[in-house]
């Protein structure tokens, strides 16, 4: 049986010197943000109090220049210890948030599990593959330091890593 190419498993885990609540309030309402050179994002559906349904339109930019936009939607939430999205468009798939209190923070760790549908992408995998996951890394690095920021905490750790 050959793998899919096209399917990657990421796993991200960071630690942020802020309360647990704060850092869930973060994730499940962030707005619409402006990373610059990095994400942008539009809030399409504010879904129902606890954040399920909330519904957001994110377009990517690696430090690879190439641009992914996709939809995220809100589909579990047990507040304030996991989050649950399904993503379609240039991603499809969905991740998993799963935060725990620490006694210097807040723990997130970070499952996304995405299939590619831009042909180029998924013609250039089996030899990109390892710079895609590069790429993800430092996306995921500033979207982690852009967290920290509106926060207002240092991040403690961070690691982020294709899984397979």
């Amino acid at each position: 049986m050959t793998r899919d190419r096209r399917l990657y498993r990421f796993q991200s885990t960071w630690v942020l010197g802020a309360v647990i609540d704060d850092v869930f309030e973060v994730l499940v309402h962030p707005g619409e943000a402006r990373v610059p050179n990095i994400l942008e994002s539009k809030v399409t559906a504010t879904g129902r109090a606890n954040g399920v349904g909330r519904t957001a339109v994110y377009r990517v930019r690696s430090p690879l220049l190439y641009s992914l936009q996709f939809e995220a939607v809100i589909v579990d939430v047990e507040a304030p210890t996991m989050l649950r999205s399904e993503v379609s468009g240039d991603l499809e798939g969905a991740g998993t948030y799963r935060l725990s209190s620490q006694p210097d923070g807040t723990r997130v760790d970070f499952g996304w599990l995405v299939r590619t549908t831009k042909r180029w992408m998924n013609v250039l995998a089996p030899v990109a593959r390892p710079v895609f996951a590069w790429a993800h890394y430092r996306v995921m690095r500033t979207l982690v330091e852009a967290m920290a920021a509106e926060l207002e905490a240092e991040i403690k750790s961070f690691d982020s890593q294709l899984v397979d």
